[in-house]
């Protein structure tokens, strides 16, 4: 697969790179990935000689993209909201909010007053459930974690990127 940039220089993605959007069902505007080889280029051109570094850069600035910049079609099924007990599996989508659903904000407030809620440095705050907000980059679903298994909390950085896996 050959892209053009701007300039009309062909850039050729490395295999190493579509492979590993393909793994995680990313699909990106065709202009996306070579302005971004172009742009890596201008910084660091020894990756251009380099496919594994230009992989790595490459998914690196994606993952430090929004997603509702530079996807070219939703990896959800389309009208998701309106379906019932539809199970996503196998996506990458963007974190755009995390809320504590499980433990009133009065008492989180509570605890934040309170100096002995800091362990090791880090604030630790009760948990109980959290309904994250995640978008394709097209639509936006709602989701529930109700036992704290994931890595997630209070301060996961709105952007962030979570894989959905089914394991069977």
């Amino acid at each position: 697969m050959t892209l053009q940039n701007d300039y009309s220089n062909p850039i050729t993605p490395p295999d190493e790179l579509l492979q590993c959007l393909q793994r995680f069902h990313i699909c990106l505007h065709p202009d996306w990935i070579p302005d971004c080889i172009d742009f890596i280029s201008t910084d660091r051109p020894e990756y251009l000689n380099n496919n594994h570094h230009l992989t790595i850069e490459v998914m690196r600035h994606f993952m430090r993209s929004d997603f509702r910049d530079g996807l070219t079609r939703p990896s959800l099924p389309p009208n998701v909201t309106q379906l019932h007990n539809v199970e996503v599996k196998n996506l990458l989508l963007q974190i755009l909010d995390i809320e504590e659903v499980g433990v009133s904000n009065y008492t989180l407030l509570d605890q934040l007053r309170n100096p002995d809620v800091k362990q090791g440095g880090k604030i630790k705050l009760s948990r109980s459930m959290l309904k994250i907000e995640l978008t394709d980059g097209y639509q936006i679903i709602e989701g529930m974690e109700y036992t704290p298994e994931l890595p997630l909390n209070l301060f996961t950085t709105p952007g962030s990127k979570v894989s959905l896996i089914s394991y069977n």
